[in-house]
């Protein structure tokens, strides 16, 4: 069991740095991305 251990424990840390990236990429901004109204805020939307 040790040795599976000292073998994988990176992977732990690569799980929760993509979860954390998920939850601020995605999930934090949804409500501005799925929106009824449009946002023109600069010259990009033109």
């Amino acid at each position: 069991m040790n040795d599976k251990v000292e073998k994988y424990w990176h992977l732990a840390f690569i799980t929760a740095a993509f979860i954390v990236s998920i939850y601020l990429r995605v999930i934090r901004p949804w409500h501005a991305v799925f929106q009824w109204t449009t946002l023109l805020g600069g010259n990009d939307p033109w």
